[in-house]
């Protein structure tokens, strides 16, 4: 059996192998060469570079289609999940992708560093272990332990984030988009804060 740590280990395995991200491209009215479009993430590029959540779909199974579309979309996560059979996913391991595709795109320089931050927070069982599913609301939630960490980070606005009930409650299932990409930056200043 696969798990999220298996998943994670591999990505950070083929990106820092590969060196760099893995932007769109586009052709040069001037040169007529392909050029990257910093900025501009992609799941597979035309130069053979993979973003974050590329390195774990089987290129047979790669649609063009997925472009654009965030981690979190069905059709992302389908083919992640038909290209991964033996690896059981649930809503921590979508939310573990989403903060190892945020890290690509927006903080490739610190790959290494975020993604080993990252590794301190499986289970026993390689489960991403930061958030939990509480009965009572019907919604996932940062891990109660790890709030009063959290209460050590330096920005006041990253505490009214995550102190906000709303954003919070944003951590639920909805038939596999379970929270808003924007979300993911905030999450890795909370990777930080948890070391």
């Amino acid at each position: 059996m696969v798990t999220d740590k298996d998943i994670l280990l591999k990505i950070k395995e083929k990106l820092i192998a590969q060196g760099k991200p893995a932007y769109k491209m586009y052709q040069s009215e001037w040169t007529d060469e392909l050029e990257e479009e910093i900025g501009s993430c992609a799941y597979f590029n035309e130069a053979g570079n993979r973003c974050a959540v590329g390195h774990i779909i089987d290129p047979d199974l790669y649609d063009y289609e997925i472009e654009d579309k965030p981690v979190s979309s069905s059709e992302v996560i389908d083919i992640v999940a038909q290209s991964n059979p033996d690896w059981k996913m649930d809503v921590r391991s979508v939310f573990m992708l989403g903060i190892a595709q945020s890290i690509h795109d927006r903080n490739f320089s610190r790959l290494e560093e975020l993604y080993s931050l990252m590794e301190k927070h499986f289970d026993e069982n390689g489960n991403f272990d930061i958030i939990e599913y509480k009965e009572e609301y019907g919604n996932w939630f940062i891990k109660e332990e790890l709030c009063p960490k959290l209460e050590e980070l330096q920005s006041d606005v990253m505490k009214d984030f995550l102190t906000d009930i709303n954003v919070r409650h944003a951590l639920k299932e909805e038939s596999n988009h379970f929270i808003a990409m924007g979300y993911y930056p905030a999450f890795i200043k909370i990777m930080e804060a948890l070391v």
